[in-house]
C-alpha cells in the first residue's frame, strides 16, 4: 500500500503543479460537491421538481453518507496531506511538498471518498430520471413522426431529438471532475475517489428501484435508528478492540497548516447526525402532511425557488459549541428543519399552484 500511496503522491504533485491555475475552479468544484450540497440543493431542488425522485435523492445522500462513515471507520484510509508526512517511506530531506487548501483539512479517514460517493449516487438518481424521461419524449415522437422520406430527412429529425445517453455522459464528467478535484486539493489519494465512485454508483442503482413512496413514518423510523445504532455499535466495538474512532481528527489537527481549518462539521460522526436528523424529520414531516398532489409549473418553480432560499438561510445559522456530542445534536436539528422545510413549502404551495388532474 505504500508503494501506490508513493506513486499517488507523485500524481498529486504533479497535478498541483499542471493546474496551479486552474486551483480556483478545483476549489470551488469541491465545494459543490460537499455531501451537505445534497441537503441544501439537489434535495429540495429535485422534490419541487418531482415529490417522489426528490425522496430518492434524500434516501441516496443518507444510505451513501452512512456507508462511506462506516467503511471510513473499517478502512483506516489515510489523506494524502498528513500521510505524506507520518509516513517512512521519505526522509525528512526528500518528503514530496503538497499544497494544502482550506478544504484539504478533512477530518475523517480517506477512504473511500465522501464527495464521490455520495454525489454519484445522488446524480445517478437525477441522471436516471433524466433519461427515462427522454426515453418517453423519443418514443412519442417517433410514434407521432411522420416517416423520413430520405437519410437526409432522418438525419435531420435525429438531431432534434435528445438522446437519452447524455444524461450518463454528463454522470461520467461529474464524477471525473468531483474526483479530479479531490484529488488535486491533496485530500484523498486516487484509488479513493475511484472507490468512491463505483460504491456510489451501486448505492445509486439500489436506491432507484426502490418504491420510496411506500415508506411510512415507522419505516424511516426504524432506518434512522439502524443507521445511529450501527454507527455507535461499531465505535464501542473499535474501542474495545483497542482502536481510536477518533485517530483521523488527531492526525488532521496535528498536520493541517492552520487550526481554524479544521471543522467538526468534517467529521463521520457529524455526517452520521445530519443524515438522522433529515430521514427522520422527512419521515415526520410527510407523514403529518401527506403531500400528494402535483404543482402546476409556477408552483414548481416557486417551491424550488422557496425551497432552495429557506435551506440556505437556515444553513447560516450557527452552531457555536465546542461539546463535539451537543455539536451533532444540534446538527441532526438544523438539517432535520432543513429538510422539513422543503417539503412543507411544497406542501403550502400545492395549495395555491394545485396543477388539475384533469388537464
Amino acid at each position: 500500500m505504500d508503494d501506490l500511496c508513493s506513486y499517488e503522491i507523485d500524481v498529486i504533485c504533479n497535478l498541483q503543479s499542471t493546474m496551479a491555475k486552474h486551483d480556483t475552479a478545483m476549489l470551488y468544484i469541491s465545494h459543490l460537491s460537499d455531501p451537505p450540497s445534497s441537503f441544501l440543493f439537489y434535495f429540495p431542488i429535485v422534490f419541487s421538481l418531482n415529490q417522489v425522485v426528490g425522496l430518492k435523492v434524500l434516501w441516496a445522500a443518507v444510505i451513501s453518507e452512512w456507508m462511506n462513515a462506516i467503511l471510513k471507520l473499517c478502512l483506516f484510509g489515510q489523506r494524502p496531506y498528513w500521510w505524506v508526512q507520518e509516513t517512512d517511506v521519505y526522509s525528512d530531506g526528500e518528503r514530496p511538498h503538497l499544497k494544502i487548501y482550506e478544504q484539504t483539512c478533512e477530518t475523517g479517514p480517506g477512504s473511500p471518498s465522501g464527495h464521490c460517493m455520495v454525489t454519484i449516487a445522488v446524480w445517478f438518481i437525477m441522471m436516471a430520471a433524466l433519461a427515462a424521461d427522454l426515453e418517453k419524449t423519443v418514443t412519442a415522437q417517433q410514434s407521432v413522426a411522420p416517416k423520413p422520406a430520405n437519410l437526409k430527412e432522418e438525419r435531420e429529425a435525429d438531431k432534434k431529438i435528445i438522446s437519452p445517453a447524455i444524461p450518463w455522459g454528463l454522470l461520467a464528467a461529474v464524477g471525473f471532475t468531483v474526483s479530479l478535484s479531490r484529488v488535486f486539493i491533496a485530500t484523498h489519494f486516487p484509488h479513493q475517489t475511484i472507490i468512491g465512485l463505483v460504491v456510489g454508483v451501486i448505492i445509486g442503482i439500489a436506491i432507484n428501484k426502490i418504491d420510496v413512496t411506500k415508506f411510512d413514518l415507522k419505516t424511516y423510523t426504524m432506518v434512522t435508528v439502524f443507521i445511529g445504532g450501527s454507527v455507535v455499535g461499531q465505535c464501542v466495538l473499535m474501542e474495545q478492540l483497542g482502536y481510536d474512532p477518533t485517530w483521523s481528527i488527531k492526525l488532521a489537527v496535528k498536520w493541517c497548516p492552520k487550526p481554524e481549518w479544521v471543522h467538526l462539521d468534517t467529521t463521520a460522526f457529524f455526517a452520521i447526525s445530519r443524515d438522522l436528523g433529515s430521514l427522520f424529520f422527512v419521515g415526520l414531516t410527510q407523514s403529518l402532511l401527506r403531500p400528494k398532489e402535483t404543482l402546476s409549473s409556477p408552483g414548481k418553480f416557486l417551491a424550488l425557488v422557496l425551497s432552495v432560499f429557506v435551506c440556505q438561510l437556515i444553513e447560516m445559522v450557527p452552531l457555536d459549541v465546542e461539546d463535539s456530542t451537543l455539536f451533532c445534536c444540534l446538527g441532526a436539528l438544523k438539517y432535520g428543519a432543513i429538510a422539513s422545510c422543503v417539503i412543507i413549502i411544497n406542501s403550502i404551495l400545492v395549495k395555491l399552484f394545485m396543477k388539475d388532474k384533469k388537464d
